[in-house]
């Protein structure tokens, strides 16, 4: 992923964070993309690994978190958005 790709989708994470309804998911998505990007510069193994097991909470916005975490990581791991089919084409 070009550096331009990547910032178009952390400034894309960080918007949709501060006016979406779903904030939980952007804040999630966001950090996955950062923390896929910069590895254990941005965060330790061990949160990396805690951010992962959120998506099977039964916390509803914990789970979101660790969807959007899961999709920010694929995002950066295949080279194109991941994002959750709900939010293939926000705005």
């Amino acid at each position: 992923m070009s550096p331009e790709v990547f910032e178009c989708e952390v400034r894309l994470a960080t918007t949709m964070r501060d006016q979406s309804s779903d904030s939980p998911y952007w804040s999630g998505y966001r950090r996955g993309l950062m923390r896929a990007r910069f590895g254990r510069r941005f965060s330790t193994n061990t949160d990396h690994v805690a951010w992962l097991e959120f998506r099977s909470s039964d916390d509803p916005v914990i789970a979101s978190l660790g969807r959007g975490y899961t999709d920010g990581v694929q995002t950066i791991i295949t080279g194109s958005p991941q994002r959750d089919v709900v939010h293939a084409r926000p705005m």
